[in-house]
C-alpha cells in the first residue's frame, strides 16, 4: 500500500463526494485555514486509489477530525476490503512516525452512516492497537418506510401526550429564509445554551461561513407569534441530516415546545425523503445525560455508539 500526500485539489478529484460532508476537502481546508493549521491530504493506493484521509498535526498529534463531530477514512468505493484498511493504517503509522508524530486520534461517525465500512474501520483500529478513548451515545430518528402517522406510533406514551398538548396550542413552525431569520433562530438557541451554561462553539459569523459549504436549514417555532424555539440542521450525507443546534426558551419549556419542534422536523424531512435525522450525542465525555437520553428516546430515537480511538506511537 502506497501513501501519497496530495494537494487539496488533487485529493478532491479522487474523493469528490465522501460519504459524509465532514470528510470533504472544502470543509476541512476552511477549518484548517481558520485555525492556522496545515491540512494533510493523504491518499492510499495499491494499483488504484482505495482510501483517503484528511487531518492535521497539532501538538504532535495527528487528528481526524480536528474541527468536526467525526472524520476518519474516506473510500473510493464502499466495498473496501479489510486488508486495505489494515495496510492503510500501517502506512499511516509509518508516515506519522517519520514526521515525529507521537499519537494518532480518530473519531468515527455512528454506524448508520455506512454500517459495513465503519464496522471494518472499528476492527482495523482495534487490531492495530488503538484504544477506545470515548464511547458517546448518538441518537437518531430513522424515517425510512414510515409515514408521519406510523412514526408517531414509535413515540412513548408521555411523548404522545405532550405532542397532543402542543397541537392544541397556537404554535407555528417556519423555515428561515433570510439572514435575519437565521440570526433570530441562532439567538434563541444561544439563550437556551446560556441558561444551561453550555455556550455555542460556533459564533454566528463562523456558522454562516460554514453553511456556504454545507447545505443547511434553519427553523423557528413561534407561540402566539413570538419566537420560542429553533433548530439548525445540516445535510451531512446522502439521505441523512444532522441537527447541529436546537433548543427552546427555558422559561417556556412547560409548553412542551421541543416535542412540537421535533415532530415538525420529522414531518418536514419525511416530506423531503430524508431517511435519517441525526439528533446528535446525548453524553459528555461518555457520561450520559439521563434527561436528554430519555427525551430523545421518548420521541422515537435509536441510540448508536460513536467511538473515538487513539494510539501512542
Amino acid at each position: 500500500m502506497e501513501l501519497q500526500r496530495l494537494s487539496a485539489d488533487a485529493y478532491a478529484d479522487i474523493f469528490p463526494a465522501p460519504y459524509h460532508v465532514y470528510n470533504s476537502v472544502a470543509f476541512n481546508q476552511f477549518n484548517a485555514d481558520r485555525l492556522g493549521l496545515e491540512l494533510h491530504c493523504l491518499a492510499f493506493k495499491t494499483k488504484k486509489y482505495r482510501l483517503g484521509l484528511l487531518g492535521v498535526v497539532q501538538d504532535g498529534v495527528f487528528k481526524s477530525p480536528f474541527s468536526a463531530p467525526f472524520g476518519g477514512f474516506s473510500f473510493v468505493k464502499d466495498d473496501v476490503r479489510i486488508q486495505h484498511l489494515d495496510q492503510a493504517l500501517d502506512a499511516l503509522q509509518e508516515y506519522c512516525s517519520a514526521k515525529d508524530v507521537s499519537k494518532i486520534e480518530f473519531t468515527l461517525p455512528p454506524l448508520f452512516y455506512s454500517p459495513s465500512f465503519v464496522s471494518k474501520v472499528y476492527n482495523s483500529l482495534y487490531s492495530h492497537g488503538f484504544a477506545v478513548t470515548q464511547l458517546e451515545l448518538n441518537h437518531s430518528l430513522h424515517l425510512a418506510g414510515h409515514t408521519l402517522e406510523s412514526y408517531q406510533q414509535t413515540f412513548r406514551r408521555n411523548a404522545q401526550k405532550n405532542l397532543a398538548i402542543t397541537l392544541a396550542k397556537d404554535f407555528t413552525f417556519e423555515v428561515c429564509e433570510t439572514e435575519a431569520g437565521k440570526q433570530l433562530a441562532y439567538a434563541i438557541i444561544q439563550q437556551n445554551r446560556t441558561v444551561r451554561n453550555k455556550p455555542l462553539r460556533m459564533p454566528f459569523e463562523q456558522l454562516m461561513q460554514t453553511v456556504k459549504l454545507i447545505s443547511s436549514d434553519f427553523f423557528l417555532v413561534r407561540l402566539v407569534g413570538e419566537p420560542v424555539a429553533a433548530a439548525i440542521v445540516f445535510q451531512v450525507a446522502k439521505d441523512i441530516v444532522q441537527i447541529i443546534y436546537w433548543g427552546d426558551l427555558p422559561e417556556l419549556s412547560s409548553n412542551r415546545t421541543m416535542n412540537y419542534l421535533s415532530f415538525q422536523l420529522v414531518k418536514y424531512y419525511l416530506d423531503k425523503g430524508v431517511q435519517v435525522i441525526d439528533v446528535g450525542y446525548s453524553t459528555e465525555d461518555s457520561v450520559p445525560n439521563y434527561g436528554l437520553c430519555d427525551f430523545k428516546e421518548s420521541i422515537g430515537c435509536t441510540a448508536y455508539p460513536k467511538l473515538s480511538f487513539s494510539k501512542v506511537l
